[in-house]
């Protein structure tokens, strides 16, 4: 926030976002400029005019329920700057939200690999290092096309209102059955690291994917897999993990113990708890 925003700008904000949380559409009204030129914008597109915006508003039922988690001003001048917010949706994340048409889908917010092109949106890969010099895409790949059109909503499959947790600190091997050729590895080993060191050990993974910077708990949890219909994917060669869940207790899954819900958790997208070791 800046304490130079000319007098009044702040105030008028906080009272556009309490109006259109209560959906007070008199007010809302009066704080939209009263001409034919006035715009207002969004990921749907541009309406023009006061009375279109108005109408707008009126026949909508009220905007998605949200907090403001950030307001930034940079000021141009005296009398003009520039606001702009970052939004919690109650529904959960941050950040961009594609909005959908309307189908079978509506009310719906789908989580998107960051491998599928998102208009407006690097893709990424899950590479921090590609995606801050990858091209803005221009249109929604198919996919993604296809889940707008049927309704949902669209964000990225990480992205979090809450805590976020990098594993990159736990990472390495931590045993070796030389008869059964399995290997146990710390969640945070990005595949990158492991497969030199399966290759000094004469191992090698069954399948990859075409890039590597995943970490191991990263990569099966989104069911990374690579290309043929006679390969597995990464994730259906598990057959032990190790679990910190909710209460901080430690979860074992293998074949001796609740073989089911190891499977289930093969592909949780963390939804399960933090998983700590992979076999």
């Amino acid at each position: 926030m800046s304490d130079d925003a000319p007098e009044g700008l702040l105030e008028a904000f906080w009272a556009y976002e309490t109006a259109l949380m209560s959906d007070d559409l008199e007010t809302l009204d009066a704080l939209f400029a009263d001409r034919p030129d006035t715009l207002r914008g969004d990921a749907a597109g541009v309406l023009v005019g006061h009375e279109t915006i108005s109408r707008f508003r009126g026949s909508r039922g009220g905007a998605p329920r949200r907090t403001i988690a950030e307001v930034h001003v940079r000021v141009v001048d005296a009398t003009h700057a520039l606001v702009v917010a970052v939004t919690a949706p109650e529904r959960g994340g941050r950040g961009p939200l594609v909005r959908p048409g309307t189908g079978p889908l509506s009310g719906e917010s789908v989580a998107v690999k960051d491998l599928f092109a998102v208009a407006g949106q690097p893709v990424g890969a899950g590479n921090p290092t590609w995606a801050a010099n990858a091209p803005v895409e221009s249109s929604h790949a198919w996919a993604v096309q296809t889940l707008l059109g049927a309704g949902a909503s669209v964000r990225g499959i990480a992205r979090t209102d809450d805590v976020l947790v990098t594993l990159d600190d736990l990472n390495g091997l931590v045993a070796v059955d030389d008869d059964t050729g399995r290997v146990r590895v710390r969640a945070g080993t990005r595949l990158s690291a492991l497969n030199p060191m399966l290759l000094a050990l004469g191992l090698a993974m069954e399948n990859l994917g075409d890039i590597d910077a995943q970490t191991v708990a990263g990569a099966i949890s989104t069911s990374t897999h690579g290309t043929g219909l006679g390969f597995r994917s990464i994730a259906a060669g598990v057959v032990g993990l190790r679990l910190v869940v909710g209460d901080g207790s430690v979860v074992v899954l293998d074949d001796d113990h609740d073989p089911g819900l190891r499977d289930v958790a093969r592909v949780g997208l963390g939804a399960l708890g933090v998983i700590t070791e992979v076999t």
